[in-house]
């Protein structure tokens, strides 16, 4: 088994309605980071997991 990962973030901004949500009503931030891992049985002809260009967008 092969497998490679590949790690981005995404930051978000965002605000929520609602006095039950107190000072989370005005605009806040959030960073996620991800991770996602490709996996195959088998390298490819060309000896690739899976194209990191590709795997990145």
């Amino acid at each position: 088994m092969f497998s490679i990962t590949v790690r981005d973030h995404m930051m978000v901004a965002h605000s929520f309605r609602g006095e039950i949500f107190g000072p989370a009503q005005r605009l806040h931030g959030a960073t996620f980071v991800v991770d996602a891992t490709f996996r195959r049985p088998e390298l490819d002809d060309d000896n690739i997991v899976v194209d990191i260009g590709l795997a990145t967008s």
